[in-house]
């Protein structure tokens, strides 16, 4: 009977795991005013688009990180200056001129992450992604919602520190065995997620951030407006 339980709490990936299902509960069950949801989906939406990720999507990122299409990106020089910038670690990835792959996998990966960090603010430009973000501005507990914002933020900038940054905690960890391994393989798949979750809260903080200062300059105009 105790089998099970040993077997589950002997697992090396159950931490990950735990935390993944506790970070989907925070979000997705979670509501405002109105029954207002971050992510204008219900749990069993989530879930389902979740693990179409999981079977068809990630399959099919895989494959395109192995196009030599990204040997040609990854050499356009305004791409190289602003990853010399944002993830100057990847300077190692333009010397592996032995392992093409590792570089194509190290060049797809940080593009797809920008694209994907950089849709959540384009869309925006979409009236119904808008009107979602300023509902869960307005209906949404704004104390929680910078929590987790913050949260998103240390966790996102902490993967991309890790994976992309600066690859000295990764040498250390790829060289200490199995378990270092492992945690950089987790670091990777959580990357998107955590990207998608970041920027997704970081696109409704902006956009409220800029309702609420655009209503108070606002209001001290027709206060002075009136004064006068």
């Amino acid at each position: 009977m105790d089998n099970p339980r040993r077997k589950t709490s002997s697992n090396p990936s159950a931490p990950y795991v735990n935390a993944a299902f506790t970070v989907f509960h925070a979000l997705a069950d979670s509501s405002g005013r109105r029954g207002v949801h971050i992510f204008g989906l219900s749990r069993e939406q989530i879930i389902m688009a979740s693990i179409s990720t999981v079977l068809f999507i990630v399959p099919v990122l895989i494959f395109v990180t192995l196009l030599p299409l990204w040997d040609w990106i990854g050499g356009l020089a305004p791409l190289q200056w602003l990853n010399s910038i944002v993830a100057p670690a990847l300077e190692t990835a333009y010397e592996m001129e032995n392992d093409k792959l590792s570089k194509r996998f190290l060049i797809c990966s940080l593009s797809l992450v920008q694209l994907l960090l950089l849709s959540k603010f384009i869309a925006l430009c979409v009236r119904g992604v808008r009107r979602h973000a300023l509902l869960v501005w307005i209906c949404y507990d704004r104390t929680k919602l910078l929590r987790y914002f913050a949260i998103s933020a240390a966790v996102f900038l902490g993967l991309w520190g890790f994976l992309f940054f600066d690859w000295t905690v990764f040498a250390i960890l790829h060289d200490s065995g199995r378990a270092g391994r492992r945690f950089i393989f987790f670091s990777g798949v959580a990357l998107p997620f955590a990207t998608f979750i970041f920027g997704h809260l970081a696109a409704i903080v902006a956009l409220g951030a800029w309702r609420t200062i655009s209503q108070k300059l606002r209001r001290s105009r027709l206060t002075a407006n009136s004064a006068a």
